[in-house]
């Protein structure tokens, strides 16, 4: 993918101009007089475009230059059919603010990992959120000391926009210490205002609330996780650093793909991680960099069938017996 550029504009005739260096999309992008569609995070500077952060950015002015296929593409052309913010009846925001607002920031994947690496790196500045974010995401925000300004569904011209990287992949080991190191602050901090929540190690992740990729058979796999000492945990039950709490705790998880799964990388080192996928494609395997990263013992399964998203349980009691069976073996060769 081509760099991105920093762009300013002249107040006084609305011509923007390459100002600067180019930098490449792992870091982030600053933009001046620029604007934003808070519905979905549309960031328009001119004739260039940036949609999803930084992820899809499109030149309309040499359409030639971006790409012809793929996500990118479609995601980008479906949103140019939905029309393009106008500076005719826009509002003026003055000032300078990151950019928290994206067509994803309701998932909790993606809150963690586009958005709270940029604010922990990032100088301090209000932060940009669409007024559809979950309040759990706002009071956690808010919670590690990041000032939010919620906007309507609007147009708004603002004066100086940073822009969150979006790297491929998702995590590499450097992305990664950063938040566990950022988070083991606020969880010290946490601890020393409240109790933390009951202690659990092995979890299975329940998903029975989702709107989608929950396990159809959920019900008939509670009693095999039970005989081999899981618990069920509903996220959404919890605000988001008591899930963070209860998933330092945690040394087997058990989750189908979804959002919540990223509570995982907040696990005790070495913890084993399994991943129920729909198909083995789920998500583009965005959790296994992540899980790589933190050197966890991540393994997936996916149905025998296409269709309904329902798992054997027969497979997962094997999966299970033949953890315990290799954690057996590894106590016996520690005691020799």
């Amino acid at each position: 993918m081509n760099p991105a550029q920093i762009f300013s504009a002249d107040a006084k005739s609305s011509n923007f101009v390459i100002k600067g260096r180019m930098l490449p999309q792992t870091e982030a992008l600053l933009l001046e007089d620029v604007l934003l569609d808070a519905r979905d995070g549309l960031v328009r500077c001119k004739q260039q475009l940036w949609y999803h952060f930084q992820r899809f950015p499109w030149n309309l002015e040499n359409p030639e230059e971006n790409p012809k296929f793929g996500e990118h593409s479609r995601q980008v052309r479906l949103r140019i059919s939905q029309g393009l913010p106008q500076d005719h009846g826009s509002n003026f925001l003055p000032g300078s603010y990151h950019l928290g607002i994206s067509p994803h920031i309701d998932s909790y994947y993606h809150l963690i990992t586009d958005l709270l690496p940029h604010l922990i790196l990032g100088r301090p500045k209000p932060v940009l959120i669409p007024k559809w974010i979950p309040e759990a995401f706002k009071v956690f925000l808010q919670g590690c000391g990041f000032e939010t300004k919620e906007l309507g569904e609007d147009i708004f011209r603002v004066e100086r926009l940073e822009l969150p990287p979006m790297p491929n992949p998702d995590w590499n080991p450097v992305k990664f210490r950063l938040v566990q190191n950022f988070i083991q602050k606020l969880l010290e901090e946490r601890r020393n205002r409240s109790s933390p929540p009951d202690s659990l190690e092995k979890v299975f992740l329940s998903r029975r609330h989702a709107r989608r990729r929950h396990l159809v058979n959920e019900d008939e796999l509670l009693p095999i996780l039970k005989q081999h000492g899981f618990q069920v945990l509903i996220a959404e039950e919890h605000d988001v650093v008591e899930q963070i709490q209860i998933f330092s705790q945690v040394t087997h998880l058990i989750a189908p793909h979804g959002a919540g799964l990223v509570n995982g990388m907040f696990a005790k080192p070495g913890a084993r991680i399994l991943e129920i996928r729909p198909v083995i494609s789920s998500g583009d395997y965005c959790f296994d960099d992540l899980f790589q990263c933190g050197k966890f013992h991540h393994e997936v399964l996916v149905p025998k069938k296409r269709g309904r998203f329902l798992l054997d349980p027969e497979l997962l009691d094997d999966t299970l017996r033949r953890w315990e069976q290799t954690e057996t073996s590894l106590r016996r060769f520690a005691c020799v």
